[in-house]
Protein backbone atom coordinates (compact mmCIF):
# COMPACT_ATOMS: atom_id res chain seq x y z
CA UNK A 1 0.00 0.00 0.00
CA UNK A 2 1.22 3.45 -1.02
CA UNK A 3 -0.29 6.66 0.14
CA UNK A 4 0.71 10.50 -0.51
CA UNK A 5 -0.37 12.88 2.05
CA UNK A 6 -0.63 16.72 2.35
CA UNK A 7 0.68 17.42 5.79
CA UNK A 8 3.04 19.98 7.44
CA UNK A 9 4.56 17.32 9.38
CA UNK A 10 5.03 13.15 8.24
CA UNK A 11 4.21 12.36 12.22
CA UNK A 12 0.76 14.12 10.89
CA UNK A 13 0.96 12.09 7.59
CA UNK A 14 0.89 9.46 9.15
CA UNK A 15 -1.68 10.12 11.65
CA UNK A 16 -3.73 10.78 8.64
CA UNK A 17 -3.21 7.99 6.39
CA UNK A 18 -3.37 5.31 9.43
CA UNK A 19 -6.96 6.99 10.51
CA UNK A 20 -8.18 6.68 6.84
CA UNK A 21 -6.59 3.52 6.40
CA UNK A 22 -8.29 1.89 9.32
CA UNK A 23 -11.39 3.72 8.57
CA UNK A 24 -11.16 1.56 5.41
CA UNK A 25 -11.32 -1.84 7.15
CA UNK A 26 -7.74 -2.53 6.81
CA UNK A 27 -5.22 -3.40 9.49
CA UNK A 28 -1.87 -2.03 9.23
CA UNK A 29 1.37 -4.57 10.81
CA UNK A 30 3.97 -2.45 9.84
CA UNK A 31 5.31 0.83 8.27
CA UNK A 32 8.19 0.30 5.75
CA UNK A 33 8.87 3.75 4.70
CA UNK A 34 7.85 7.49 4.96
CA UNK A 35 9.73 10.45 3.42
CA UNK A 36 8.66 13.35 2.01
CA UNK A 37 7.71 13.00 -1.49
CA UNK A 38 9.07 15.30 -4.23
CA UNK A 39 7.13 15.40 -7.75
CA UNK A 40 10.07 14.63 -9.57
CA UNK A 41 10.74 11.22 -8.10
CA UNK A 42 7.34 10.16 -10.16
CA UNK A 43 8.24 11.83 -13.85
CA UNK A 44 8.88 8.49 -15.25
CA UNK A 45 5.57 7.00 -14.06
CA UNK A 46 2.06 8.67 -14.99
CA UNK A 47 0.08 6.61 -12.95
CA UNK A 48 1.62 7.50 -9.99
CA UNK A 49 2.33 11.14 -11.19
CA UNK A 50 -1.25 10.80 -11.46
CA UNK A 51 -1.71 9.74 -7.30
CA UNK A 52 1.04 12.45 -6.36
CA UNK A 53 -1.09 15.28 -8.26
CA UNK A 54 -4.30 14.04 -6.45
CA UNK A 55 -2.63 14.35 -2.80
CA UNK A 56 -1.70 17.71 -4.10
CA UNK A 57 -4.94 18.94 -4.85
CA UNK A 58 -7.18 16.97 -2.69
CA UNK A 59 -5.24 16.61 0.50
CA UNK A 60 -4.81 12.87 0.58
CA UNK A 61 -4.25 9.76 -2.37
CA UNK A 62 -4.01 5.81 -1.82
CA UNK A 63 -2.61 3.12 -4.06
CA UNK A 64 -4.05 -0.11 -2.41
CA UNK A 65 -2.06 -3.31 -3.74
CA UNK A 66 -4.35 -6.57 -3.64
CA UNK A 67 -3.91 -9.88 -5.13
CA UNK A 68 -5.35 -13.26 -3.84
CA UNK A 69 -4.55 -14.84 -0.96
CA UNK A 70 -1.97 -18.13 -1.53
CA UNK A 71 -3.70 -21.35 0.14
CA UNK A 72 -1.99 -22.08 3.51
CA UNK A 73 -0.93 -25.22 5.09
CA UNK A 74 -4.14 -25.59 7.58
CA UNK A 75 -6.72 -24.44 4.64
CA UNK A 76 -8.54 -27.16 3.34
CA UNK A 77 -8.55 -27.58 -0.86
CA UNK A 78 -10.76 -29.24 -3.16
Amino acid sequence: MNCWIRSDSKREAERIAKGAIRNDGWHIHSLHDSFIAEKDRYADDPKILELYERAEMEGESYLFNIWPPEPQEEDTIH
